[in-house]
């Protein structure tokens, strides 16, 4: 009886565990759902059809999340109590599975247009025959020829 009841205690254990460390893509798969209906409320067809990829996408990456969260600490726990070595193997296995995914989806984001900087930068050293009103962006130079007059 005491083996069922712990076996029954450790699924419920794991599945709590990777059901927490997957909130994030639960949050997403959520707000896609959320999308999704509003998009179907508003019966537009391009709506509806990202809306709806949106949540399949959504859908895919938490099954994903939440069956590596369950499987894989299973996997080496089971491991390791039937050979150390082993365990460690497939520790090495996964990290590498990890890096190369990590090094991947940085590879992506770096090929993705660098987001353009809103903030004020302070004007470069001007060059001879260029005026200072023409380094400023147009609305802070308006602004500042309103309040301290003409910049030369």
């Amino acid at each position: 009886m005491m083996g069922p009841a712990a076996l029954a205690f450790h699924v419920a254990n794991v599945l709590a565990c990777a059901m927490y460390a997957s909130d994030g893509a639960w949050a997403k798969r959520c707000d896609a759902k959320k999308k999704y209906v509003r998009a179907k409320d508003s019966k537009n067809g391009d709506t509806i059809q990202v809306a709806e990829k949106q949540l399949t996408e959504a859908n895919s990456d938490f099954a994903k999340t939440l069956a590596e969260k369950t499987v894989m600490p299973t996997l080496l726990l089971t491991a390791t109590a039937i050979c150390w070595q082993i365990a460690l193997g497939l520790i090495g296995l996964y990290l590498s599975y990890k890096l190369v995914n990590l090094v991947i989806e940085q590879g992506q984001d770096h090929n993705k247009a660098a987001p353009q900087l809103t903030f004020y930068q302070l004007p470069r050293k001007s060059e001879p025959g260029s005026s200072r009103k023409e380094q400023l962006p147009p609305e802070l130079a308006q602004e500042t020829e309103e309040k301290l007059g003409k910049i030369p």
